[in-house]
């Protein structure tokens, strides 16, 4: 299979809303136990039924703060 920026085709996450919390992780390059193993450092999620999302915005947000605090240290 050709890779999307050669296709210039877009994977379907990228398009989200919102992320599982194994999109999410794959995206962020963390493994789903570290998600779980530290959840207050982790973004806010929501339920929506028996699935627990992260919003893009909470994801943004949590990149940046891990950002700033790796740039504190």
């Amino acid at each position: 299979m050709a890779r999307p920026e050669i296709t210039g085709k877009r994977s379907a996450d990228n398009d989200a809303d919102c992320y599982s919390i194994d999109e999410f992780c794959r995206r962020n390059r963390i493994s789903v136990q570290l998600f779980y193993k530290f959840p207050k450092q982790m973004p806010t999620t929501f339920r929506i039924g028996t699935r627990r999302l992260v919003s893009k915005e909470a994801a943004q947000r949590w990149r940046r703060e891990r950002e700033q605090a790796g740039a504190q240290s």
